[in-house]
């Protein structure tokens, strides 16, 4: 008896995941002939898809510092612009005037039981090409 009700629950085990593996899950919000309009979609978005393109456009984007207002962060915002325009895309950049209060002085220290007064600036690694640029890089705060 046990081994008959083993051998049925391998049996079921074997089917479930042939059956779960080999019919895929229908697309929920789709009927399915636009389930599959919508499969070879995806498919074409993905096959456009190049690594090496995602690779050397965060290299770019993140090369120097761009906090807000900031000359390279208007310059990527070109960049991303020029992106979007290659692909179709109609695309327009629209300026804000918004505050963006930053300090103009900034100062950590203990005053006991010993003064101490912080840095406030991290060391460059040799790792991270970028962590040496201070020109253009905001106080931190």
């Amino acid at each position: 008896m046990l081994r008959s009700l083993t051998r049925c629950v391998i049996y079921l085990f074997v089917v479930s995941t042939v059956f779960s593996q080999s019919m895929p899950a229908p697309m929920l919000g789709f009927s399915s002939e636009a389930a599959r309009i919508q499969a070879a979609l995806e498919s074409r978005f993905d096959a456009g898809l190049n690594a090496d393109n995602l690779r050397s456009w965060m290299k770019r984007l993140s090369a120097r510092p761009h906090h807000l207002g900031s000359r390279y962060n208007k310059e990527n915002a070109d960049f991303i612009a020029s992106q979007f325009r290659s692909w179709g895309y109609e695309t327009k950049l629209e300026e804000f005037e918004v505050l963006f209060p930053t300090p103009r002085t900034r100062t950590v220290e203990m005053t006991a039981p010993e003064k101490f007064r912080l840095k406030l600036q991290e060391p460059a690694l040799k790792e991270d090409s970028t962590s040496g640029q201070t020109a253009e890089q905001l106080p931190s705060y």
